[in-house]
């Protein structure tokens, strides 16, 4: 079995994100980074259409410490959003032009 490298480094994953006070034993998360204009610029490639993109400030599971749980169980920033937590995108293939 090849063992492929972790491009953001293997990290502790003990922690489940639903249930934090649970752990799980020899567990290692790898992660990948998907910067949106990667993620764009694939759909664009592949030949899809952007329909729409939207930017959320809360997110489902705690993924930085900093993060507060609010009254609708989301986590946020602390005081006010800065950065957005999250992206949603609806991508279309286009139509062929012949």
């Amino acid at each position: 079995m090849t063992r492929h490298p972790c491009p953001t480094g293997d990290r502790d994953s003990s922690r489940y994100y639903i249930d934090e006070t649970s752990r799980a034993a020899n567990a290692t998360t790898c992660t990948w980074l998907h910067p949106l204009g990667d993620v764009i610029s694939a759909l664009l490639k592949a030949g899809m259409a952007l329909d729409w993109l939207h930017e959320h400030d809360a997110v489902t599971r705690h993924m930085f410490d900093v993060l507060v749980r609010g009254t609708d169980g989301l986590w946020r920033w602390p005081d006010k959003p800065w950065l957005p937590l999250a992206f949603s995108l609806r991508a279309t293939r286009r139509a062929s032009v012949t």
